[in-house]
């Protein structure tokens, strides 16, 4: 079975503070034109998008660069109230308690094999982003404004895949879903 856990690209869909909203107009339709278009302005933190570690830090690589099996793994929900232990998977849906990452179990987290998290939150922590900088620095990306995420929470394991466009840049939108 597959569980999407994308959020729907809307026009004027909410945004992170200060972000520049988001722009879905239809720019031609079937009975003037022949065909349908539309017109997508967004920045790459709209919706349910994955944060590169270009996001914050200098010198890295963008999101096109990466293969696409970074973005795809096995995965564990988790609650971030609880000191991890690494089972085997690569990717975490974490519950978040609180507005930021719970610190204790961003250290249990950085120790293991971790290589993405994926939260249903618009961010892990709030300005100056430490949070972020130190899930950076050991290589984790981040996934934010996942949709519907306790549908996972009686499964043991699940794949998950978070698919970014293939773009030149520190982030992406993703498609977000599970397979069990």
């Amino acid at each position: 079975m597959i569980l999407d856990l994308t959020k729907t690209i809307v026009d004027q869909m909410a945004v992170y503070d200060g972000d520049p909203e988001v722009s879905l107009k239809q720019i031609a339709d079937i009975t003037h034109d022949g065909y349908q278009n539309s017109l997508l302005t967004i920045n790459m933190h709209a919706g349910t998008h994955v944060d590169g570690v270009a996001h914050m830090l200098e010198n890295k690589p963008m999101i096109s660069v990466y293969p696409l099996d970074r973005f795809i793994g096995l995965a564990r929900y988790v609650h971030d109230n609880e000191i991890y232990i690494n089972q085997g998977e690569s990717i975490l849906v974490v519950n978040m308690q609180d507005s930021s990452l719970n610190k204790a179990f961003v250290e249990s987290i950085i120790k293991t094999n971790i290589q993405m998290i994926v939260i249903e939150k618009d961010s892990v922590d709030q300005p100056p982003y430490d949070i972020h900088k130190v899930l950076f620095s050991h290589g984790i990306m981040i996934v934010e404004n996942a949709n519907d995420i306790d549908r996972l929470k009686t499964l043991n394991t699940f794949k998950l895949y978070a698919i970014p466009l293939k773009i030149n840049a520190d982030a992406s939108p993703v498609r977000l879903f599970v397979e069990y």
